[in-house]
């Protein structure tokens, strides 16, 4: 089956709609077959908590963590910094990541 990579800001156990969507499909999909990767964040969108650097989910998608400063909700510039931040440490993993078949990204929120 192919193997499916998605990249993302936010993913579970942050509870943001968006998290929420890609958690049924990532399920759904490794449900299926399919080898499912999750590039994401490990700062947790809705309450700022570090996260585990890898972590593998139940159902057979494994989720991929990268150093990032917190989120801030509050003001552009902590916005801009913490979505820079996500995406200096995410190019360097992306090439170390196993290579996909897809990749689907999905902005912040």
């Amino acid at each position: 089956m192919p193997r499916l990579l998605i990249v993302t800001q936010v993913f579970p156990p942050s509870t943001d709609a968006l998290s929420q969507l890609l958690a049924d499909l990532t399920s759904h999909l490794a449900q299926k077959g399919f080898d499912v990767h999750v590039l994401t964040s490990s700062v947790n969108y809705m309450t700022g908590d570090l996260l585990p650097l890898r972590e593998f989910l139940a159902g057979g998608v494994t989720v991929w963590r990268t150093p990032a400063l917190p989120l801030s909700k509050f003001s552009a510039a902590g916005r801009i910094a913490a979505y820079g931040s996500f995406w200096a440490a995410a190019w360097p993993a992306l090439i170390l990541l196993p290579r996909p078949d897809v990749v689907l990204y999905q902005s912040t929120p």
